[in-house]
């Protein structure tokens, strides 16, 4: 499957990595979109799409992000409610492989780090947003803009495969699911945060489960969850015939 790179005419990091890829490489397509990365168009029949995209957050960080949009529950933040997107799993482990490593080469030394599912669009596609965060002063910031692009086209060239799995527990940033994605133990599909494990339904977890780029056999689970969580995931896991590792 082809892979088409995205970005938001309107967003300040999106244009920032942009403009780094087409020093990089002139010769690289990148679509323009006036819409907002969050409505991005994805109506593509024969690729997959990276958004170029910023993060913000209540608490501001320099970090560099990757993620699987969707969402667990309610869509507060656009897309479908309780509807996940197709991730590819492998695509994340080398994008944010590549960004680990040119963040510290190129002596940026950000927080590098996995998100889990949140925001729209809700695609029929892959899906994967790349993201500078969190202020403006990050998403212009020209050294970030240049590892993130550099680690987008290095990761495109790159058809290294491994284990895909569904990681659950953990905050919104999974540094324990991120090291291990860096390291090249799994490549980490869908994340399910412990926030989320409550309220989620037999319907999404399925989601999660189906709607990745490669078969998933496997659920890793964060041993901080509690024991309520981990009965009602392994019961899941137990009815659909999914092995269960803890972390």
């Amino acid at each position: 499957m082809n892979i088409r790179l995205v970005c938001a005419k309107k967003n300040f990091a999106s244009i920032n990595i942009a403009k780094q890829i087409k020093e990089i490489s002139p010769s690289t397509e990148i679509l323009e979109s006036e819409c907002d990365v969050l409505d991005i168009p994805c109506d593509f029949s024969d690729a997959e799409i990276i958004v170029l995209s910023s993060h913000k957050s209540k608490n501001p960080v320099p970090m560099l992000t990757v993620h699987a949009p969707g969402n667990w529950d309610s869509a507060d933040f656009g897309g479908n409610p309780k509807t996940l997107n197709i991730c590819s799993a492998n695509l994340m482990r080398k994008i944010i492989s590549e960004i680990d490593k040119n963040n510290k080469e190129m002596k940026l030394n950000w927080k590098v780090v996995l998100e889990c599912d949140h925001h729209g669009p809700t695609c029929k596609i892959p899906i994967t947003f790349v993201e500078i965060g969190s202020t403006q002063k990050e998403w212009e910031n020209k050294t970030a803009g240049l590892v993130i692009a550099k680690s987008i086209l290095e990761a495109i060239k790159r058809t290294d495969v491994c284990e895909t799995v569904f990681a659950v527990g953990g905050g919104h940033y999974s540094e324990k699911f991120t090291k291990l994605a860096v390291l090249g133990k799994y490549s980490i599909g869908h994340i399910l945060p412990k926030y989320k494990i409550d309220n989620i339904d037999e319907d999404v977890f399925i989601q999660a489960v189906k709607k990745n780029d490669s078969l998933v056999r496997k659920i890793l689970i964060d041993e901080n969850c509690s024991i309520n969580q981990k009965n009602k995931i392994n019961a899941f896991c137990r009815k659909y015939g999914i092995l269960v590792e803890k972390c």
